[in-house]
């Protein structure tokens, strides 16, 4: 099974959605049992690299602020006050205690989630961008063949570089929450060009889905843990 897991993917295991870290460590091991193969476009890695410090910069800034609650006089007049004050300091001591520890690891890349990361960076099959293929990519993006943004090329290169080096006969499994692979009618399916150019290119079909953890239950249901 050829799987893409988009850039968009491998920040939701650092933000606030549901997706455990549990899920990449499946993805890891799959393709080292040779279940799945995970293909790695050039470009996933430099948009990562890239957008990793911002990213990161973001979900933080929240966290750091204290807590201030406003307490008005006749909250303070109840014999809990006192208690919730401390509550409050106590609170603030921890959030900072942790975004410390936190700056060091983000320092030397040794999030859980970084490393996680990593170590699928350094599994998967490499694809590497040449003129040619970026050539190809920009009078894509120019005629207005999906995937892509406005003033970025990105998406484009990437798709590609599926299409140029992948096998035929073998279907595509896309995992992305960028709505440029998707359908405009179902929003959880595959956009129609996109789906005629696989099949025309590569006599296969080409299959997506928003979150890794759902691809992984709906094809290795058994795989409740890494560890199993």
């Amino acid at each position: 099974m050829n799987v893409f897991i988009d850039t968009n993917i491998y920040f939701t295991f650092y933000n606030l959605s549901s997706e455990s870290i549990e899920e990449l460590k499946k993805a890891l091991i799959l393709h080292k049992e040779k279940k799945i193969t995970l293909w790695l476009p050039e470009l996933i890695i430099n948009e990562f690299w890239r957008n990793r410090a911002g990213e990161i910069g973001r979900l933080t800034k929240d966290f750091k602020k204290n807590i201030t609650l406003q307490i008005p006089q006749l909250v303070l007049a109840d014999e809990k006050s006192p208690e919730l004050i401390e509550i409050q300091k106590q609170l603030n001591k921890t959030k900072s205690e942790i975004a410390r520890n936190l700056e060091d690891k983000i320092l030397s890349e040794t999030l859980d989630a970084d490393i996680a990361v990593k170590e699928i960076f350094e599994a998967s099959n490499r694809l590497d961008n040449t003129d040619k293929l970026v050539t190809k990519s920009i009078t894509r993006f120019d005629l207005g063949n999906p995937p892509g943004k406005n003033g970025s090329y990105g998406d484009s290169v990437n798709w590609e570089s599926l299409l140029e080096n992948l096998p035929d006969d073998e279907d595509l499994y896309v995992v992305s929450n960028d709505g440029d692979y998707y359908s405009p009618v179902d929003t959880n399916a595959i956009n129609e060009y996109l789906a005629h150019e696989w099949q025309a290119k590569k006599e296969s079909k080409v299959i997506a889905y928003r979150r890794l953890s759902q691809f992984i239950a709906a094809h290795f249901p058994e795989a409740k843990t890494a560890a199993e």
